[in-house]
């Protein structure tokens, strides 16, 4: 089976805090993969990193055997990341965020500058 995601020592330095130090890892397709962790151990900077987000300081990240730091946008659209929420997210709450979306959408180029002649 192919690796779908792999990562290799993966380093990520902030100043002089070490946030990611060599993490190593692979997912293979068609699994389900979870990343836990306690609070500090680097999980949303990794995430942050195998999503083209952040730069890591150094290592090697292939997604789908593609190089995350030339396929930027290949690699972006392969993702999808279910996050962790707080409150809740009700389905009234989900089916809101469309129409959020389009009225603030809606809103903001009806506050276009005017053409110049």
């Amino acid at each position: 089976m192919t690796s779908m995601i792999v990562a290799r020592d993966l380093v990520r330095v902030f100043g002089s805090c070490r946030a990611v130090d060599g993490v190593t890892f692979s997912v293979e397709a068609g699994s389900i993969f979870g990343f836990l962790g306690p609070n500090g151990a680097g999980k949303t900077t990794t995430i942050k990193m195998l999503t083209t987000v952040l730069q890591p300081t150094s290592g090697t990240i292939l997604i789908d055997g593609r190089d995350r730091a030339r396929d930027v946008r290949l690699v972006r659209s392969a993702f999808g990341i279910v996050p962790s929420s707080s409150p809740p997210i009700t389905w009234k709450r989900r089916n809101a965020w469309p129409t959020r979306w389009r009225s603030s959408t809606t809103e903001r180029s009806s506050r276009k500058a005017p053409p110049t002649s």
